[in-house]
């Protein structure tokens, strides 16, 4: 059974999965693909004042979630 704990980090997961618009369980090489083209989306969008830095944030802080979780199930 899982503990309130381990369900919100669940969740927390599925919401960086969902953020950078891939499939749970993704590979790290199809997510890091992932990533590099929703940044250079965001930072074209950026230049153009169309995306505030919050957005780029939350692209990075999903990416570095997942790059580190994957990273610790290949070890």
């Amino acid at each position: 059974m899982l503990d309130d704990k381990q369900k919100d980090q669940i969740d927390e997961t599925r919401r960086f999965y969902a953020v950078l618009g891939v499939a749970t369980g993704t590979e790290l090489e199809q997510i890091k693909e992932r990533y590099r083209s929703l940044l250079v989306h965001a930072r074209v969008g950026l230049a153009g004042g169309h995306t505030d830095s919050l957005k780029l944030q939350e692209l990075r802080e999903a990416y570095l979630a997942l790059a580190t979780a994957g990273e610790q199930r290949a070890a």
